[in-house]
């Protein structure tokens, strides 16, 4: 994920954003990943380990695949 952070503010600008609101997108994915972690974790104190990473990593792989798939079809 970290070469898609390097470009992403780039990314946003190239589709026509404001470089403030690319940066306000980019910090909200920052802060949803901190309040994620603390609620991953706190779930997964309670739920184990292994439940939470088996649904986060499949929510992931779902996620790459809309991304993909939102690309068209000639992409793939």
């Amino acid at each position: 994920m970290s070469f898609v952070n390097a470009h992403f503010v780039t990314y946003f600008q190239d589709l026509g954003y404001h470089k403030l609101v690319a940066a306000g997108a980019f910090s909200l994915i920052g802060a949803s990943a901190i309040i994620g972690a603390l609620l991953l974790g706190h779930l997964s104190d309670q739920h184990g380990r292994r439940r939470l990473l088996s649904f986060s990593y499949n929510l992931r792989a779902i996620g790459f695949i809309l991304v993909l798939l939102s690309m068209g079809i000639p992409f793939l």
